[in-house]
């Protein structure tokens, strides 16, 4: 992901100091995908390059009372945590769960992380932006946020909502 050499960086930084930390490493958001599936349900596609790779979305909300957990826990130690969803979902699986909740046929398509960007940056999105989505396509089709951990459960003191839960919740916003 091109954002992933910063956040490296940056916990590099860390841990050649001697200060505690802990790192939460936030999965993808949940709440994102109120961004861009109106439209997956517009046109009645999902077009992605994420393959048959599988996220382990998570809200903000579930971020957020995990870091309190955190915070509350007192922060002893160098630790990196992973902040996930409860399970990790594919592109065709997110389709046939928006098509379930809308009532409306989403399908989706797969296609070359190149083929996203000039997709995407053909309906008006800047290339940088458009480049950024794509990279968090390709890692997950590597895998790379496939991982489901307890870090919201035993932090944030309840399980970590599904993303059906949360596009159930907010079903108007689909379209």
């Amino acid at each position: 992901m091109i954002i992933a050499e910063d956040h490296r960086l940056t916990e590099e930084a860390l841990a050649a100091t001697r200060l505690d930390f802990t790192i939460l490493r936030n999965n993808l958001y949940t709440d994102l995908m109120l961004q861009s599936l109106p439209a997956a349900v517009a046109s009645g596609t999902l077009l992605d390059a994420r393959g048959a790779g599988r996220a382990s979305f998570v809200t903000r909300e579930d971020c957020a009372r995990a870091a309190a957990g955190t915070l509350a826990e007192g922060g002893a130690g160098r630790h990196t945590l992973d902040v996930t969803g409860p399970a990790a979902v594919s592109s065709p699986e997110l389709a046939a769960l928006v098509s379930e909740i809308t009532g409306r046929p989403v399908a989706h398509v797969s296609v070359s992380p190149e083929e996203l960007v000039n997709a995407l940056t053909s309906h008006g999105l800047p290339a940088p932006i458009a480049a950024l989505l794509a990279s968090f396509d390709t890692a997950i089709a590597k895998g790379d946020l496939a991982a489901v951990t307890d870090t919201v459960a035993r932090l944030g003191g309840r399980a970590p909502q599904t993303v059906r839960d949360f596009l159930v919740a907010h079903r108007a916003a689909l379209g």
